[in-house]
């Protein structure tokens, strides 16, 4: 199946190129276009792949961007809805909403660096999960595979997931003043809830506000009716519902937007996340593990300021400068057993810096950015009060200066050169154990539009990971076997940051009014290789469990995402391949995603305000590995439609109301993700129904 998909993709791929005409554009005029032309995902804008304003397509590095579009159609019960059809994103911990954990390229946990209005996220509790955000709160979703650590600094191996949150401007329109929001979800497989309600104003122009409060509450996730003795990958399975999955979740946004002081914007964001449910203590267990029942509650408070000016006369100042705080609670009181467990993460920082613009030989102009980046992280563990050592209260401070210049040389060139200077500092807080080093990341990129209508990409980027303070600090018991084996954890304070060396080359292809007036055509291909140094690894043997640097090991791949949008039908593809090796040992990673192909296909009713389609993800069975089974090959099929009533419809009465309801794993189908080792939901019914009021 793996080369029948490659073949499809390339296949589409030649297609898009022998389809051209000389009806092409840019995709910067596409830009442009009116409200109701096509919409294309890869001309989205995102700043957080170079902190410029650059469409996807036009970015040397691979990205992609999930509007608010496509998270109101997706009506995602969690982070994992919204990411599981983005090529080089897999799930890690099974179909437990809160326990996901994205893992970009091949690379998971602390090697994905995610934020959620500019703040770090920096909790490592092992099988806990770290996107700890209500999807309804969000605006926007940008992705960036491959290593960042020039623009984003220490944890930005794999890739970076920055989350947008919802802003009052995106419910008013030119000449409201304050409005409301009331959405009500069902969601058939773990009959569960969704109650959001959201009010939003603006005061002389100058202040606009936002306040949201969403609500939801799950039972147990429903299995595919597939019943066997066993699942996919050997786990041990008799129930019809996953065990511990049901959620009992509260969220909060809090934002409002300040620009009463000319060419200045203050923005300042509070958001709150809540969520209190029985769980396992290792929430991404097989069934026959043996691990106990929790009541876990799991906490979440993030506050960002930001502040930005913007004078259009002043070419040289334009700085941008958001301070946040990020912190992390989750409690535990262990079922039928007097145990509580404590384990808390705070994270202060601050990221500024300054854009300046100038032209060079009256051909060549450039965006100057230069800034710090300063954070702490501090954990906290207890047991029953006292310092637990599988969680051990540690500090981590850390440094950084960083420099970009993007020049455009003519219509045809984009060279872009960064580096950034990284310190860390890493201590246990009774001194005993400590760790400091410091770490240069270099980047190169050069984009080439030979014809308007194609761009090519070359990449070269750096990137480092120090060690979480679990990792370097972690001591005691991990496990026990009664009566006779306990595995105790080993700590390292030896272990050495993880750097990583990529080079990355592509191709860029758009097109407008290519078959029909008003169509678009995108098309983003990249094929990469990414060295690795000491990368760390958890080993877990007999009696003890250590982490450890593997020398070299090395991933590469090619992943791609095709469009094309008419003003009716609309298909989108996406697909990635990867292989990855540990080359000290010569022997596979364990923790490369399957060969997967994706498709997006429906069309738009625009005189009835309907968008109807299909997803469906291919999957092929991935044998490359080191320690863990296969996992098999699935094909899962998703339905999905939408309908925004257009003010003609019903005499006008139906405007502000939205209609969306889908059907996930139409087929029932039983299946399991390569990097989870549980089996993922069954068939989902579920819809959302919305008022939005504006006066």
């Amino acid at each position: 199946m793996a080369q029948k998909i490659s073949r499809v993709a390339a296949l589409l791929a030649v297609t898009g190129l022998v389809g051209a005409n000389a009806h092409a554009q840019t995709a910067a005029d596409n830009a442009n276009n009116e409200t109701n032309g096509p919409t294309l995902q890869l001309d989205a804008i995102t700043v957080n792949a170079t902190k410029t304003d650059r469409l996807a397509i036009d970015s040397p590095e691979s990205v992609s961007v999930i509007d608010l579009e496509k998270i109101e159609s997706t009506i995602p019960n969690s982070i994992g809805d919204l990411l599981e059809d983005i090529p080089g994103v897999e799930l890690d911990g099974g179909p437990r909403g809160l326990d996901e954990q994205p893992n970009i390229r091949g690379l998971g946990g602390n090697r994905v660096l995610i934020r959620v209005d500019g703040a770090r996220k920096s909790f490592d509790a092992g099988h806990r999960g770290r996107a700890f955000v209500d999807p309804e709160l969000l605006r926007q979703v940008d992705v960036v595979r491959g290593p960042a650590s020039t623009i984003h600094g220490a944890g930005a191996l794999g890739g970076v997931i920055a989350f947008e949150t919802k802003r009052a401007d995106d419910f008013l329109e030119d000449g409201d003043r304050f409005g409301f929001r009331l959405k009500q979800g069902w969601l058939s497989n773990s009959d569960g809830w969704l109650q959001s309600y959201t009010a939003f104003g603006k005061y002389q122009d100058d202040i606009d506000g936002l306040v949201s409060f969403s609500f939801r509450n799950t039972a147990d996730v429903s299995l595919s009716d597939d019943v066997t003795t066993s699942s996919i990958n050997g786990t041990i399975r008799n129930q019809d519902r996953l065990p511990n999955s049901a959620d009992d979740l509260q969220s909060a946004l809090v934002k409002t937007t300040i620009t009463a002081l000319e060419d200045q914007t203050i923005t300042l964001s509070y958001n709150r996340f809540r969520n209190d449910a029985r769980a396992f203590s290792t929430p991404d267990v097989t069934f026959a593990s043996t691990t106990r029942d929790v009541d876990r509650l799991t906490a979440e408070d993030t506050v960002s300021v930001k502040y930005e000016y913007a004078n259009p006369d002043n070419a040289w100042l334009n700085p941008t400068a958001t301070l946040y705080l990020s912190n992390t609670e989750v409690d535990e009181d262990r079922v039928g057993n007097p145990r509580h467990e404590d384990r808390d993460t705070l994270t202060v920082g601050l990221d500024a810096y300054n854009e300046s613009y100038l032209t060079l030989l009256d051909s060549v102009d450039s965006t100057l950015i230069y800034g710090i980046e300063i954070f702490q992280d501090q954990q906290e563990g207890a047991e029953d009060g006292a310092p637990d050592a599988n969680f051990p209260n540690a500090t981590g401070d850390h440094a950084s200066v960083y420099f970009q210049a993007e020049n455009d040389i003519g219509p045809q060139w984009t060279v872009t050169a960064g580096l950034r200077l990284d310190y860390y500092s890493l201590e246990l807080d009774d001194g005993t154990l400590s760790q400091e080093d410091s770490s240069l990341s270099p980047k190169l990129g050069v984009t080439y539009r030979p014809a308007s209508w194609l761009s090519l990409h070359g990449l070269y980027a750096e990137a480092f990971r120090a060690p979480s303070l679990t990792e370097l600090f972690v001591s005691g018991v991990h496990f026990a076997v009664p009566p006779f084996v306990t595995n105790v954890f080993v700590p390292n304070p030896n272990l050495e940051a993880e750097k990583g060396r990529s080079l990355e080359t592509g191709i860029g292809v758009s097109f407008d009014n290519l078959i029909a007036d008003g169509d678009g055509f995108r098309a983003k291909a990249t094929a990469f290789r990414t060295y690795y140094d000491d990368f760390i690894e958890q080993t877990v043997n007999a009696t003890t469990t250590t982490t450890d640097n593997v020398p070299d090991a090395h991933i590469s791949g090619f992943e791609a995402e095709l469009e094309y949008v008419t003003r009716m039908p609309f298909v989108r593809l996406g697909y990635h391949q990867y292989r990855g090796k540990n080359d000290t040992q010569d022997i596979s990673l364990n923790n490369i995603p399957a060969d997967t192909l994706f498709v997006d296909f429906g069309s738009r009713l625009p005189e009835l305000g309907v968008t109807a389609g299909a997803r469906v993800e291919m999957a092929e069975q991935q044998n490359r590995f080191g320690s863990e089974q296969r996992s098999a090959g699935y094909t899962v099929v998703d339905l999905y439609a939408s309908w925004v009533p257009e003010e003609r419809v019903a005499g006008g009465y139906l405007d502000g109301f939205r209609l969306d309801i889908g059907v996930d794993n139409l087929l029932d189908k039983n299946y399991q993700r390569h990097l989870s080792n549980l089996p993922e939901e069954g068939v989902n019914y579920k819809t959302s129904i919305s008022y939005t009021a504006t006066f």
